[in-house]
Formats: structure tokens, C-alpha cells, sequence
């Protein structure tokens, strides 16, 4: 085999350059300290120990029989539990043939014996009728009591009517109360129709001035005039204030007083 500085007429092109280049760099210098050098570490590595060596194939060839007893190992356990699978199907289908053959084997039920109809009784004997008793003589008749003279009974005393329509009343005015306060509440918020809110208003508070709700219904038509009509707004925030000076909307009352 030819060394590669030596190679320079080759016919690969590749290999004639790659010559040229080599050729093209002087031969390195003699070098006795490098020689001595190299040559100690070969003779190191010829004569090193070689309980490595064995030590390496010992584990080598520990772990290839690891191996071979883990699938080993696996195989095993692998046919175990296909055993138990093919013995619990075999149970399953020896349990479902036996039951079969003991349907099959099952006597039919023989139909139950019809029972003979019972005897129909005798009609019993018609019983002649008693003779009939000769009629009691006639007693005198008792002589009657004069009547007693017809007393007219006293006049009951007179009593007050009930009071029943009372509740009645008292429901419908709180109906009334509801209906008005309703429809002003449909006609300002969701209709947007402050005067027709106002007339309702005014109509629950001319109807209904210490009603339940106549706080709120002055708060209402306060709100319903506020920014539309200064002269109703105010006079509904003086009476709102007259009535309820610390009350819930007091603090609109005062703004719309305001100049």
C-alpha cells in the first residue's frame, strides 16, 4: 500500500490533490523526546493489567443473562395468565352447558285436574203462609184535651249586621292602590311617559293620602316632573318634605328646590 505523499499521479483527482497537499507540507522534524514518549505509552498499554478486561466481560455477560431470565421470567408469566384465561372460559362454558342440558332435562308441569262443579242445591220447601189473626176489637176513643191557647213567641232581639263587607272594602282599596301604583311605575320606567306617570300619581295621592305607599308615590311624581315642570317638582319636594323631612328621597326633594 502506497503512502498517500507518493500518490500524486494518481488517476482519481481527489486522491492526487489531497497527495499534492501532503507533499506540499514538510516532513516534520526529528524529534527524540516525542519518540521516547509515544513509544513509553505503548509499552504502558501492552503491559496494563488485564483484570479490567475480565471485569467488563464478566458484567457483559452478567447482564445478558439478565436479560435472558427477565423475558424468561415474562414468557412465564405471560402463559400463566393465559391459562387462567382459557380455564375461566372452559368454567363459563361448562356451567352454561350444564344448564342447558338441566332446562332440557326439566319435566313439562302436568296442566292441574279441572275441578268438577259442585252439586246444585235443592230449592227448599215453599213454607205455607200463617193463617191470619181475627182483628182485635176496637178500643173507645180517648177523649181529646182542649188546645192550649196559641202564645206568639217574642221578637228576637235585634242584632247589628255583620261586618262582612268590611275586608272586602279594605281589599279593593288595596288593589286600587296596587293597580295605580303599578301603572304609574309601567308608565314613567318602561313606557317613558311622565305625565300620564304624574296623572296617576296625583290620582293615588288625591285618593289615598296616607295610603301605605305615599312616600314613594310623592318620590314618584317627583321624579316624573323633575327637569319637565319646576313649579309641580317643587311643589311635590315641599310636600314630600313637609311629611318626611329625613325620609328616603329627601336628598331629590332638596335638588329640585334648588334654584
Amino acid at each position: 500500500m502506497k503512502r498517500l505523499r507518493d500518490q500524486r499521479g494518481a488517476a482519481d483527482p481527489v486522491v492526487a490533490e489531497a497527495a499534492r497537499l501532503v507533499s506540499a507540507r514538510a516532513p516534520l522534524a526529528e524529534d527524540a523526546v516525542r519518540r521516547q514518549r509515544v513509544r513509553a505509552r505503548l509499552r504502558r498499554r501492552r503491559s496494563a493489567p488485564r483484570g479490567a478486561m475480565w471485569l467488563r466481560a464478566a458484567a457483559m455477560l452478567l447482564l445478558v443473562c439478565s436479560v435472558a431470565a427477565a423475558s424468561a421470567m415474562i414468557g412465564k408469566v405471560a402463559q400463566t395468565i393465559r391459562a387462567h384465561i382459557e380455564e375461566a372460559r372452559a368454567a363459563r362454558q361448562r356451567e352454561h352447558e350444564r344448564t342447558h342440558r338441566r332446562h332440557a332435562a326439566a319435566p313439562v308441569a302436568a296442566p292441574a285436574p279441572v275441578a268438577a262443579p259442585a252439586p246444585v242445591a235443592a230449592p227448599a220447601p215453599v213454607i205455607a203462609p200463617a193463617p191470619v189473626a181475627a182483628p182485635a176489637p176496637v178500643a173507645a176513643p180517648v177523649p181529646v184535651a182542649a188546645p192550649a191557647p196559641h202564645v206568639a213567641p217574642a221578637p228576637p232581639p235585634h242584632r247589628a249586621p255583620p261586618p262582612a263587607a268590611a275586608p272586602a272594602v279594605a281589599g279593593d282599596r288595596e288593589s286600587d292602590e296596587q293597580r295605580l301604583l303599578t301603572a304609574a311605575v309601567r308608565a314613567l320606567r318602561h313606557e317613558h311617559d311622565p305625565a300620564r306617570a304624574e296623572q296617576l300619581l296625583e290620582r293615588y295621592l288625591d285618593r289615598y293620602p296616607d295610603g301605605v305607599a305615599a312616600e314613594d308615590a310623592l318620590a314618584l311624581a317627583l321624579e316624573a316632573t323633575i327637569g319637565r315642570d319646576a313649579p309641580r317638582a317643587a311643589g311635590f319636594a315641599t310636600r314630600y318634605l313637609a311629611r318626611y323631612p329625613s325620609g328616603r328621597w329627601s336628598a331629590l326633594a332638596h335638588r329640585a328646590l334648588e334654584p
